[in-house]
């Protein structure tokens, strides 16, 4: 997509040193009217990925890098953490199991006391949840535009509106 070659595009040192020429070609008029209108803004910590698949490590490592990008874009970044609730623990024992073996950091499975302290008004049939401090949020459509301009300063070209096939 568009918004994955941006992200690429942008470290510029490496599109430089190998001689790339990047072009960017958008179906629509403009970024994130595509697949990014509906991505949910959620910055994933990777622990209900398959254990050891690439989404979970892609996952992890997007966590990681978000509020670097985000910093150096002037893009707000709220790290406001996920929570995961349930009334099973051994569910939520078993995302905490494979989040753990996919290296996601700060998880913490929540009683209902702590849950409450979370998030006061849970439900009363709610026992336990998943706590993801790595998890975030962040604007999809700041973040997809802030990528092309600045990546459009250098070697790059956007087209829009170009219908594009892969064989």
């Amino acid at each position: 997509s568009g918004f994955a070659a941006a992200v690429c595009a942008k470290h510029k040192h490496a599109v430089i040193l190998i001689n790339l020429h990047i072009c960017i070609l958008e179906k629509e008029a403009d970024v994130a009217m595509g697949a990014t209108k509906a991505n949910s803004a959620i910055v994933h910590a990777g622990f209900d990925a398959k254990e050891g698949s690439l989404k979970a490590k892609l996952n992890i490592k997007g966590a990681q890098m978000m509020p670097e990008l985000c910093k150096e874009l002037n893009v707000p970044y709220v790290q406001n953490g996920a929570v995961v609730i349930g009334n099973f623990l051994p569910t939520l024992q078993e995302l905490y199991d494979r989040g753990i073996a996919n290296g996601v950091k700060g998880l913490e499975i929540l009683d209902r006391p702590a849950l409450e302290k979370k998030l006061p008004c849970i439900a009363d049939n709610i026992t336990c949840g998943l706590y993801a401090n790595t998890s975030a949020i962040v604007s999809p459509y700041k973040l997809a535009i802030a990528l092309v301009i600045y990546t459009s300063s250098y070697l790059l070209i956007n087209i829009f509106r170009e219908n594009v096939c892969f064989f």
